[in-house]
């Protein structure tokens, strides 16, 4: 049995890092998103939730209306913030490199 376990590829190995995606410590990524990343999907999903709570409170929406959508939107507009910052930050530290 421990023959075997030394035969199969470590879950690591198994597949290739992203080709754009630089190489972070462990301690830096949770849940294998950046850190800033996963900050700004959790606080995006709160932000969705927080919307659609506040909304049924001031009876523009039904009370009975689910959260799993907007919390979702929310998460993904998140998403695409840290997206967008982390293509803002690589443009800067590259005209850094090519400045004399």
């Amino acid at each position: 049995m421990d023959e075997q376990k030394e035969q199969l590829p470590a879950a690591e190995d198994a597949l290739p890092p992203a080709e754009n995606e630089e190489e972070l410590p462990q301690e830096n990524r949770i849940f294998g998103m950046r850190r800033r990343t996963f900050h700004l999907v959790v606080v995006g999903y709160a932000l969705g939730i927080i919307a659609v709570s506040l909304l049924c409170i001031a009876k523009v929406l039904p009370e009975d209306t689910g959260t799993i959508f907007p919390g979702s939107i929310g998460a993904a507009l998140g998403y695409f913030l840290a997206w967008q910052l982390d293509k803002r930050d690589a443009a800067q530290a590259s005209d850094k490199t090519e400045q004399p």
